[in-house]
């Protein structure tokens, strides 16, 4: 492990200042020396003459400095083409993993801003770095090795991008081929290009060290200079910059003194350490263009020098405090050095010097060992990394100090959080949020007996004190425990299995199911020393299903919206506290339609799955979707009437209540159908609670490849055993098939990163967030209006006759920009039902019908909120009776002046564009049409057009031109160009009327 003794020269950085500049102006013999800032790995304030500034990370550590990507999270009042950057920045350094998980942690990347999507991502992967978790990437070896050359060397780069959580998107994969054309033809460099990089302050990147080999390097130095009046000043910085005094350290400093380099300690340190630098292996290669990409660089900017990469820094720290034992403690404090990484890294060369047991019941030693471990709880390698941008001197700063960054950034991360997801972080705010995620983390973990039929009202505060205390009895008597939360897993350790081998005959004995759930109620009893009664394991199994739902409801994503709410989550009681995420989730989680299109993904994913077994498993998977939206209606009447609980009899219930319009709900004041029926016994009560949630854990697990495991009877399974059926199956695929959608989202964001900067400019102007799916959907309004009037009236859906209605009301509507307006509200609420429809209703579903409804409906949504710049968008049927959108956009000037641009396309007339003009006593216009007969026919109606447009007696100018027809936008009146009201008024009717003359027009004869 190699720790750089570097930050000592920041120390006696004042001194060297006055030294340093001393010789420097012995040596420029009293030419003017400009004052600059000079970097070489993490070095300070010096005097020198720079071309180009070397990267900030080697600059003064009291300057903040950032990477593209740290600007790019930072900037929040970012403008369009920074958002457009950020968005193209994640594109190549987010993984189909990272989606997956932050979906998984309840937000939704369709809906996410590049902001959003940066700080959860980020800290999805400090904690999988954190836990030891694994990180991949989207790898293509295979295509990296064709464009490399060579087998080793694309094995390490993409391992170097998977061990940083990188995909190797095309984009990464044609710059790795170039800087692997450059790395090929280093050959390494003589003296003279050392000091070209060291006197014009170049850090030693990919690109600077073939810059330097192929420059003119600096030219020979015209005299020498004897330092001996200098000497004792000289040997100094040698020293300073951590270099042995020699012959050769002062022949370098005379070097860099006749090239007019100022003598500095990093200089120094810098032209020493590339003298002694060779060509990188193949594998230092790789990760450091793996680092470049990482820290938000080009690949071309990969340090090619050993201690000088941010990232190879903030690795370095991290594994110097995993790896430090008693002994590194008790040597630092026996030799009376300040706990730092580098003394902690110069102890371990000194392990077996030091005996660490007398110190062990030292209050200092004691200390100590609580200051490593805070530390090793604070510290992440993405954590360093922005200590090291910030010039936090990490390697000397006091663990004590250091902890306290730490925990400032990670104060400033919550922040930051919160604030972009409108809570306001207040540290209270601040506080509830950490608080709630460390306990729910603390009690996944905790020992299951921390559940008690005595504390109904527990709270993730009650049980997060009661975890401590178990836990702790627990690993002082050495024994294992069954663990709270029940993740996918394969076996519980053999000494709890051997301690209840026995629990399937007692089951077996009360008449009762050997279920997973009633093996495990019956552990948890048995464990409180409960008497094992039929009532009391009902109430622990439906008692734990509760917490297991927690761990699944309770996400980051939810947290912050029950803060935001003003609840604080650790204090109130379990049930309440479920019930009130559930409501959450169904506003703000994914809705039904992005629920059920990762379903076809998936299905249509799977190549075994024939066309009968597809609609088999969509009707298996609305009839378990339906059941779940019931809320426990149909499992009430069910219980009520007595009747087994089956799916089958469920389906039954569903089907009568949907005949009836009966309402029955399992709650606590759940009794039956009416009031005169009473005496629902309490546990079934509780068992109904229970098979309703169950329910919920399969609606949101169910995947095909479950489906095709089902036995022929599922039907005649209750919820409980439908969910154990799934937990069988997850446990054995533990991955499920998330992979398949997560790569869609990815391909998405790629797609939302390519979109012109234009998109995001209008979406600001809308005030509305660049997530993924608006800008999609943005482009896509931009680009083809009509699409998405198409691909709704299309949908096969029971609103038929209001389709029909809407038409009949934009046709009215288009002189009226206020009617136009409420009937794109109208059409808003059309779309969302018609996506509906195709959710519960539609047979020949498919994943890219719904999204594109799903698409159709966000531009629908964001042509409303245009109607405020007078755009509207207005369903036109055509003459092969098709309905397609016209896009119309109306530009007010002064007095009667204006303009109406109109756009529309179909599958008869192609595209064709309409810009008008209307002065005060003339209108002039020009047609555009991409297909030669309809310009044909425009051409020949053109007088019938003019003559409906000049009913005023203006003189009316009309043009027809064959070319590319797209959207025309017309400039805004400018400022300059004020409009009286009753202008305003004439001037609407006017404009608006042209619009509806060629609207119908076209309509006529389209």
């Amino acid at each position: 492990m190699k720790i750089d003794l570097i930050d000592n020269i920041r120390e006696n950085s004042v001194k060297n200042m006055d030294i340093s500049k001393g010789i420097a102006d012995y040596a420029a013999q009293n030419e003017e020396t400009k004052s600059s800032v000079h970097k070489v790995k993490a070095g300070y304030v010096v005097d020198s003459v720079p071309q180009q500034r070397m990267n900030p990370t080697y600059a003064n550590p009291n300057e903040e400095e950032k990477t593209m990507m740290d600007r790019l999270q930072q900037d929040q009042m970012a403008d369009s083409d920074a958002r457009k950057n950020q968005m193209a920045v994640l594109a190549n350094t987010t993984t189909k993993e990272d989606l997956r998980d932050m979906q998984e942690a309840g937000f939704s990347v369709n809906e996410s801003t590049p902001e959003q999507i940066i700080t959860v991502t980020d800290r999805i992967n400090a904690n999988i770095a954190k836990t030891g978790g694994e990180v991949s990437g989207d790898i293509s070896k295979e295509k990296l090795e064709e464009l490399v050359g060579s087998e080793y060397l694309a094995t390490q780069i993409a391992q170097a991008f998977q061990q940083n959580d990188l995909p190797l998107t095309d984009e990464n994969i044609e710059s790795i081929r170039e800087v692997s054309e450059i790395y090929e033809g280093l050959e390494g460099l003589d003296g003279q290009e050392m000091l070209y990089l060291v006197k014009n302050e170049y850090e030693p990147t990919l690109e600077n060290l073939y810059k330097a080999e192929h420059s003119a390097g600096l030219a020979t130095p015209t005299g020498s200079i004897h330092i001996d009046a200098f000497r004792s000043q000289v040997e100094q910085v040698i020293r300073d910059a951590g270099v042995e005094v020699s012959d050769a350290s002062l022949k370098n400093a005379q070097t860099l003194l006749e090239n007019q380099i100022p003598l500095t300690s990093e200089n120094l340190q810098y032209f020493t350490q590339l003298q002694e630098m060779e060509k990188p292996s193949e594998t230092v290669f790789a990760q450091a263009v793996a680092d470049a990409v990482a820290e938000g660089n080009a690949c071309k900017d990969a340090i090619m020098l050993s201690g000088y990469s941010v990232s190879e820094r903030a690795r370095d720290a991290q594994s110097v405090i995993e790896d430090v034992t008693d002994e590194d403690l008790a040597y630092c404090i026996e030799h009376g050095q300040e706990l730092t990484i580098r003394n902690l890294a110069d102890a371990k060369a000194h392990r077996g010097e030091t005996d660490s047991r007398k110190w062990a019941d030292q209050m200092q030693f004691l200390t100590a060992k609580r200051m490593l471990e805070e530390t090793r709880l604070a510290m992440t390698t993405e954590a360093n990394r922005t200590l090291i941008r910030r010039g936090f001197a990490i390697d000397t700063k006091p663990l004590e100090a250091l902890v306290e960054e730490l925990k400032s950034q990670e104060k400033n991360y919550y922040e930051t959080l919160l604030s972009q997801y409108d809570v306001e972080p207040t540290e209270t705010n601040v506080n509830r949020y950490a608080q709630t995620i460390d306990l729910l983390a603390q009690l996944k973990s905790a020992p299951a007996t921390i559940l008690s039929l005595d504390e109904v009202e527990a709270t993730l505060n009650v049980l997060g004190d009661k975890a401590a205390i178990q836990k702790a009895d627990y690993e002082k008597a050495g024994m294992e425990y069954e663990k709270l939360w029940t993740a996918p897993r394969k076996d519980m350790g053999d000494s709890i299995q051997k301690a209840f081998r026995n629990v399937d005959d007692i089951l077996t004995d009360m008449g009762l199911e050997t279920s997973d759930a009633n093996r495990r109620a019956v552990r948890i009893l048995a464990y409180n020393h409960t008497e094992l009664t039929i009532e009391h394991l009902t109430e622990m199994k439906a008692q734990d299903e509760q917490m297991q739902r927690l761990f699944s409801n309770l996400t980051p994503r939810t947290t912050l919206e029950l803060i935001r709410r003003g609840e604080n989550p650790i204090d109130m009681p379990i049930e309440e506290l479920n019930r009130t995420v559930e409501a959450i989730k169904a506003e703000i989680g994914d809705n039904g339609a992005e629920r059920f299109e990762k379903f076809l993904h998936k299905l249509e994913q799977n190549k075994a799955i024939s066309e009968e077994e597809r609609s088999s498993y969509i009707g298996i998977y609305r009839l378990i979707a339906q059941v779940e939206k019931n809320d426990g209606a149909a499992l009430g009447a069910a219980y009520e009437q007595g009747s087994e609980i089956t799916m089958r009899a469920l389906l039954t219930q569903l089907r009568n209540q949907s005949k009836k319009n009966s309402d029955y709900v399992v709650d606590d004041q759940f009794d039956g159908v009416n009031a005169v029926q009473k005496g629902v016994r309490i546990d079934r009560q509780i068992e109904a609670a229970f098979q309703n949630q169950c329910i919920k854990d399969v609606a949101e697990q169910m995947t095909p490849g479950w489906m095709q495991n089902l036995p022929e009877d599922w039907m005649d399974q209750s919820p409980e055993q439908l969910r154990q059926m799934l937990q069988n199956y997850m446990n054995e695929n533990p991955d499920g098939e998330a992979e398949t959608y997560a790569k869609q989202m990815l391909d998405d964001l790629q797609q939302a990163a390519n979109c012109p900067e234009e998109i995001y400019a209008q979406l600001e102007r809308m005030d509305v967030p660049a997530s993924v799916h608006n800008v999609l959907a943005m482009e896509m309004l931009s680009a083809h209006p009509g699409n998405a009037i198409s691909t709704i009236w299309k949908a096969k859906d029971a609103l038929a006759d209001a389709k029909e209605e809407l038409l009949e009301r934009f046709a009215e509507a288009v002189e009226s920009p206020t009617e136009l307006a409420d009937a794109l509200e109208t059409l808003e609420e059309v779309a969302e039902h018609a996506l509906d429809d195709m959710v519960q209703e539609v047979r020949e579903a498919h994943s890219l019908d719904i999204r594109a409804m799903q698409l159709a409906t966000k531009q629908i949504h964001l042509a409303s909120k245009q109607t405020s710049e007078e755009s509207f968008l207005i369903p036109m049927q055509t003459s092969d009776g098709n309905v397609t959108g016209v896009s119309l956009k109306v530009v007010r000037g002064s007095g009667k002046k204006g303009f109406v641009d109109i756009f529309f396309e179909s599958a008869v007339a192609g595209k064709i564009s309409a810009s008008f003009e209307a002065k005060k006593d003339s209108i002039s216009g020009l047609v555009v049409c991409e297909d030669r007969n309809m310009q044909t026919m425009m051409s020949q109606q053109l007088p019938a057009l003019a003559q409906t447009l000049s009913s005023s007696g203006e003189q009316v100018d009309l043009r027809v031109a064959l070319g590319d027809a797209n959207p025309v936008q017309h400039a805004k009146k400018s400022s300059g160009d004020e409009t009286s009201d009753s202008d305003n008024s004439v001037q609407t009717g006017r404009l608006y009327k042209i619009a509806k003359v060629f609207i119908d027009f076209a309509n006529e004869y389209h």
